[in-house]
């Protein structure tokens, strides 16, 4: 999306299309798509990395770990099918005062990964917003 030669925008980037044809690295790179989907098909995750991951109830403690913990932006589109919004909209309600989460109607996951911030648009204005806050969060900490 950058000039080759600064960081000025190309705006005459258009994303590129994936191969018609995946190569041998690619479908290898799949099986383990699968395995993902399978294990998350199967809500085998907590088994598997429950003991590393323990997810956020740990908030309804509010010790040492809450008072470390910093603030906390989510930011994601209601058609996400990579991530379901239940799992930031659990993460951002358990840590209360402590998460923002703005919600992009009708994006997928990563939406804005193929978008400039200066567009105009909903789902880019969700992401102005939830910069915004960052913002406003990194200024009263500093």
């Amino acid at each position: 999306m950058l000039q080759p030669s600064s960081t000025a925008k190309n705006p005459d980037y258009v994303r590129p299309r994936p191969p018609a044809e995946k190569s041998a690295a690619e479908k290898e790179t799949d099986k383990y798509d699968s395995l993902y989907d399978y294990f998350l098909y199967q809500n085998a995750f907590e088994g598997i990395v429950g003991d590393i991951d323990p997810g956020f109830d740990w908030t309804l403690e509010k010790g040492k770990k809450w008072n470390a913990w910093p603030p906390t932006i989510f930011i994601q589109g209601d058609a996400d099918v990579d991530v379901d919004k239940d799992v930031c909209v659990s993460a951002a309600s358990k840590l209360g005062e402590k998460a923002k989460f703005f919600m992009a109607e009708g994006q997928p996951h990563l939406f804005e990964a193929g978008s400039f911030l200066e567009e105009e648009s909903a789902p880019m204005d969700t992401v102005r917003a939830a910069i915004a806050e960052l913002k406003s969060i990194v200024s009263q900490a500093l």
